[in-house]
């Protein structure tokens, strides 16, 4: 056979079939962390830094040191070693870079994330916190 012939191109192809599943998977799920635009503030990420500009506050903290994502009534809240934690609405321009920012913490499930969101009236929900660092 053409189709199934044997080698290096079969599993190639079969590489290629995988990574494109994995992709349209992370597709789905970023797409349903959308939850789209025109709220308040604007959201940037630079070289580690994630500043949130709002209309009445606002914050910048070093992703490294985000300790714990939690969600109450469409606004995430960062808490940092660097000061207060900052809230940031679900809406907001630029949010859906946060998306990288909670898929990069350590034990922080992307499902757990997406099934928060989508909860109906949830109040304040913890979602990740940093384990402290171990002395032995």
């Amino acid at each position: 056979g053409l189709v199934f012939g044997g080698g290096p191109f079969w599993i190639l192809g079969l590489g290629v079939v995988a990574a494109g599943a994995w992709l349209a998977i992370a597709g789905m799920q970023r797409a349903r962390f959308r939850t789209g635009g025109g709220g308040a503030g604007v959201v940037r990420i630079v070289e580690g830094q994630l500043s949130y500009f709002g209309p009445f506050d606002g914050g910048v903290l070093a992703i490294e040191n985000v300790t714990a994502v939690a969600l109450r009534q469409k606004t995430w809240i960062l808490s940092h070693e660097d000061g207060n934690p900052v809230e940031i609405p679900t809406t907001a321009e630029g949010a859906e870079a946060l998306f990288d920012v909670f898929a990069n913490l350590p034990g922080l499930r992307t499902q757990d994330v997406l099934d928060a969101l989508n909860a109906p009236g949830a109040g304040y929900q913890v979602l990740w916190e940093k384990r402290p660092a171990r002395l032995h």
